[in-house]
């Protein structure tokens, strides 16, 4: 089956000449650059790595790119990934064995490039967790925001960070591809919830590790970035207001078992087509 590596690049050269130096591309893995208005050489370096570039013109958006991408794919299998992610050409074959055993939507466990975990699998959006996650609390590390896989297990999780996103072409149609009336930021948590409500699982395959550069604009604070991510913050609770609850009143593990079976999560097929509920 054939590989679409699809990348979305935004003032990117640097990235691509950093982690996608050694990319292998063959008649079974080919690569798309969609380009979104970049003032720097991106374009030129990833046409010197093999890639097929689009390029929008102007600054389109995350989601509306990586949809540009899959348009243009013409593999089985699909992988969104970041222009700071070192993709092994390598453990495709395993990722294709996963996907077609298990579907859905699935990542590599990601690594900080100095080596330290990245927490890529995540649990419940609360909006409580959130905040507390960007305070640096550890309860609320424990209470599911980053879901800790162990090394080499596939963990089912709620959702994947964007910066690595791979599915079977036909699944990820069947969901409706990336929502585009997110221009940046929980374009992701939104695709993983999708997901789970069309009864396709979202996970992390422990036993593949790439690195992730994790050059996030908000993390740096830049005020074009940050006010990207409020936005989107505010779209997405407008649309999910049950994750706006204080989760400390209503945590119990009867919640988290009702919410497990109305999405889904860590249930067998058979079992989660019979308790799975509308949301």
């Amino acid at each position: 089956m054939m590989w679409s590596l699809v990348t979305v690049t935004y003032n990117s050269a640097e990235d691509l000449r950093t982690y996608w130096s050694n990319v292998r591309l063959d008649d079974t893995v080919e690569w798309i650059v969609v380009d979104n208005g970049s003032a720097d050489d991106t374009v030129a370096v990833a046409a010197e790595r093999g890639a097929r570039v689009f390029r929008t013109g102007r600054n389109i958006g995350f989601a509306a790119a990586n949809n540009i991408g899959l348009e243009m794919a013409r593999g089985d299998l699909i992988l969104f990934a970041n222009p700071d992610l070192r993709v092994q050409t390598e453990d495709l074959s395993e990722l294709a064995r996963l996907l077609l055993l298990h579907g859905g939507l699935l990542s590599p466990r990601l690594t900080h490039p100095d080596g330290g975990y990245q927490h890529n699998g995540r649990g419940w959006p609360f909006l409580a967790w959130k905040i507390g996650n960007r305070l640096g609390r550890r309860d609320t590390d424990a209470r599911y925001l980053r879901a800790v896989e162990r090394e080499h297990e596939h963990a089912a999780v709620v959702w994947i960070t964007g910066a690595a996103v791979a599915a079977r072409r036909e699944d990820f149609e069947g969901i409706g591809a990336w929502d585009e009336s997110y221009f940046l930021y929980n374009e992701d948590v939104a695709l993983g919830l999708r997901a789970l409500r069309g009864g396709l699982p979202v996970g992390v395959a422990g036993g593949i590790e790439w690195v992730h550069g994790w050059s996030r604009a908000p993390a740096r604070w830049q005020l074009k970035a940050v006010a990207h991510e409020l936005a989107s913050t505010v779209l997405f609770y407008c649309r999910e207001p049950f994750f706006l609850l204080w989760p400390a009143t209503l945590w119990r593990a009867s919640v988290d078992q009702r919410l497990r079976r109305r999405y889904g999560i860590g249930l067998d097929e058979s079992e989660a087509a019979t308790q799975r509920t509308a949301p």
